[in-house]
């Protein structure tokens, strides 16, 4: 396979390669300073978290909404405690949301290429909600508190 002449975002569309062929001038970035999130989620009172309660993060920075590296996802304990690890230091927004009866796979199915219109919709609803924050690198918080509002509904 001969390598674009241009960079190609392989996280974005995907490389595929069959057995046998090769894929040279592949760059693979690591780098240092990842955060990480932990927290509880806070039912409005009087209320109970619903089962199936994923907390998102969406890039709040425009310029890395395509980006489909900057998306996360983490499902909720029972008790509502959830933890985000290795998050580039950067702005999101966070929200808390149900995953529908027919949804499955949310965690992994966030980066797929073909799921761009599930991430322009999280994005979106994300913003909405206004609830960002920002992590420097290394950051580790661990207090983190995110309301829940029952209105939230599946990006599917």
């Amino acid at each position: 396979m001969t390598p674009p002449s241009r960079p190609f975002d392989a996280a974005r569309n995907w490389t595929t390669l069959k057995s046998g062929e090769r894929l040279s001038g592949l760059a693979i970035t690591l780098a240092e300073g990842a955060a990480s999130l932990r927290g509880q989620i806070d039912a409005a009172e009087g209320q109970k978290l619903p089962p199936k309660l994923f907390v998102y993060l969406a890039p709040a920075e425009s310029e890395r909404a395509d980006d489909v590296l900057r998306y996360f996802a983490a499902l909720g304990s029972g008790d509502g405690s959830f933890a985000l690890n290795n998050l580039p230091p950067g702005r999101y927004w966070v929200i808390a949301r149900t995953a529908g009866e027919n949804e499955s796979n949310v965690l992994s199915k966030l980066h797929l290429p073909d799921e761009a219109e599930a991430r322009a919709k999280l994005l979106h609803e994300a913003a909405t909600a206004k609830i960002e924050t920002e992590f420097k690198p290394c950051q580790n918080v661990t207090d983190y508190r995110l309301p829940f509002r029952a209105a939230s509904t599946p990006a599917q």
